[in-house]
């Protein structure tokens, strides 16, 4: 098997959402999202198969204190959607947890230095090698972004992540 990662396919799938237009500030614990949705990275895996290596996340926004997150990555959609609220998953979906990837602030960059709304920063997790396998033998995998830091936020900010897979 090994040796089928080592020489596969490599694929990136994405997920965009936009955040509320307000800017209430997140505590440790509180769900980044668009309110509606749990990110879904279309066909990331292959017949139900891939290893992570890498997520790229993208913000619209260049706060002074950047957003410190974990992404919590599940094969299949959690009903976890209401943004700035405590994330609270149930057992049963903790039991489709695949990964948890620190992205961690000391890890973040800008793109563009402009502050606020005006600017832009990233953060790039690479080498996970993580290997997840659907157990609904979906190709699909499903997002939460939570904050670990009080955040606060730029008014319908954009957030855009982008996991590196090879199947």
């Amino acid at each position: 098997m090994a040796t089928d990662y080592a020489l596969g396919r490599c694929g990136i799938s994405r997920a965009t959402f936009t955040r509320p237009s307000n800017t209430t500030t997140y505590t440790a614990g509180d769900v980044v999202s668009d309110s509606t949705n749990v990110m879904t990275f279309g066909n990331a895996l292959k017949e139900g198969c891939g290893s992570i290596q890498s997520v790229l996340l993208l913000d619209s926004a260049n706060q002074t204190l950047l957003l410190d997150s974990e992404l919590w990555l599940f094969t299949v959609a959690p009903a976890v959607t209401t943004d700035n609220a405590a994330v609270a998953f149930t057992d049963a979906e903790l039991a489709n947890l695949v990964a948890v990837i620190n992205m961690s602030v000391a890890d973040g960059k800008v793109g563009l230095a402009t502050s606020g709304a005006g600017g832009n920063a990233i953060n790039f997790q690479g080498g996970i090698g993580l290997p997840v396998r659907g157990y609904q033998i979906s190709n699909d995998i499903y997002g939460v972004l939570i904050a670990r830091n009080a955040y606060i936020p730029v008014s319908a900010e954009i957030f855009t992540l982008t996991l590196g897979v090879i199947y």
